[in-house]
């Protein structure tokens, strides 16, 4: 029988005795009470109620029961409407998770996420690879993707998250541009628009473009081989390179895109942010709510900070005077270095110390403050412990941890001479005592001459 006689002879009517049947008002209570119940759930409800009923191969027939049960008398579902998208009216941003690429970068797993925007008509698109959910990467993204767009869209959707938004009272959930967002729309001349509350689909366009571009970027490793790389900034290319490619195939689009657009602002807008910070008694500064160290020369001064997307960029007036690593998520940026000094003349301060944790810089050197606890006391190991720490500061990396793990090994002795030994140290020169030369000679002399 073919196709058409198939059609014409009406449907087709069952032929087997239903299985279900006998507790399927049962099941019908079960789905009524609870829609979302899938056919796996129902199945080992009933035969765990009903021991030896069913066998495993009827599972297919009560899924095909329950489908067509639903599409009879199941629940309405939500509805998405196609949108026509007019060229130049919108770009959408959001951040996308970079963790499952498994990208290395020095040798360790590169922790990154991309902001990623888009606009809506051509799906013409830009990211930048970054950190955190923060303004200063929605800015930077915004500003590059603007740039290399050749103009401005009329409208920027974002979501609610802190980038863009605050709350607009304590608990009552409504929230409004921030300051600083409502200052990045005024400068660019377009308008932005916050999508609903846990609506992702409403920034249906970049949401897509996520995934898409996430398959192209975990393609070309595998094409490339290898998920390791050089340095952050090769990583960015090649990032800027597969987003090239992405957007080559969408060119007639973006032509028309490019010809409703609003011009770009005469200027650009600053690639960091700013504040002003007290260096305190301690040694530190607070930026983003995050604590950093800075050399205690700075102490007591008040400068200006540049933050940038990894780095720190302190300024006395007009003058750079100390460059450091941003850091992000729930780390601090005190660096050992910037304290050893001072802690080596007060060794009593490192037992109690707030940011001790950031003085055992590795595993190896917690290993080291422990062990010299152990033998020469608390105290007297601190002081050796931050003797030996001051030593490594004036090292590189790889030496100190060498002599580091020579000193551990049990090959040379356990303190700063073995550890200055270990790291091919000149001992300094001791402390000789003032020569006093003996005037009796010349008394001796005088006499002589007296005599005469």
């Amino acid at each position: 029988m073919d196709a058409a006689s198939s059609q014409a002879a009406g449907p087709r009517w069952r032929t087997r005795a239903d299985p279900f049947q006998e507790h399927w008002g049962e099941m019908v209570e079960l789905l009524t009470v609870s829609p979302e119940l899938e056919a796996v759930t129902v199945f080992d409800y009933l035969r765990g109620k009903y021991p030896g009923r069913y066998e495993d191969g009827q599972l297919r027939t009560l899924q095909r029961r329950l489908r067509r049960w639903r599409a009879e008398y199941g629940a309405a579902q939500e509805l998405f409407f196609d949108q026509v998208h007019k060229p130049g009216a919108s770009a959408q941003l959001d951040w996308m998770d970079g963790n499952g690429l498994g990208v290395i970068i020095g040798g360790e797993a590169f922790a990154h996420k991309l902001c990623h925007c888009a606009a809506v008509y051509s799906k013409w698109e830009w990211a930048t690879v970054c950190f955190s959910e923060d303004f200063l990467s929605l800015r930077l993204t915004l500003e590059e993707a603007f740039t290399r767009l050749g103009g401005v869209t009329r409208e920027v959707a974002v979501d609610n998250g802190s980038a863009a938004t605050r709350c607009l009272a304590q608990g009552s959930g409504k929230r409004e541009f921030n300051a600083a967002f409502e200052h990045l729309l005024k400068h660019f001349g377009t308008r932005g628009r916050r999508i609903n509350i846990g609506q992702a689909h409403e920034n249906g366009t970049v949401e897509a473009l996520h995934h898409h571009f996430r398959r192209r970027l975990d393609q070309a490793l595998m094409l490339r081989g290898c998920r390791t790389f050089d340095s952050r900034d090769a990583y960015v290319r090649f990032v800027i390179q597969q987003l090239e490619a992405a957007n080559a195939n969408r060119d007639r689009k973006v032509a028309e895109e490019r010809a409703h657009l609003l011009p770009l602002p005469p200027t650009r807008y600053p690639e960091f942010e700013e504040e002003s910070v007290q260096v305190g008694a301690g040694g530190t500064i607070r930026l983003k709510k995050k604590p950093y160290s800075v050399p205690s020369r700075l102490r007591g001064y008040r400068l200006q900070g540049r933050i940038y997307l990894d780095r720190v960029e302190l300024y006395l007036g007009s003058d750079r005077v100390h460059v450091m690593r941003r850091v992000h998520g729930d780390g601090d940026g005190i660096d050992w270095r910037d304290m050893v000094g001072a802690l080596v003349k007060k060794p009593g301060a490192l037992a109690g110390y707030r940011y001790r944790d950031a003085m055992l810089p590795t595993p190896q050197w917690r290993q080291l403050w422990q062990t010299l606890r152990e033998r020469l006391g608390d105290r007297a190991g601190d002081r050796e412990y931050l003797q030996v720490l001051s030593c490594a500061a004036e090292l590189d990396d790889a030496t100190a941890g060498a002599a580091l793990a020579r000193l551990l090994s049990g090959t040379a002795s356990l303190s700063l001479e073995g550890f200055r030994d270990a790291a091919g140290l000149s001992r300094p020169v001791a402390d000789l005592a003032p020569f006093l030369p003996d005037l009796s000679s010349y008394d001796s002399l005088l006499e002589e001459v007296c005599d005469e």
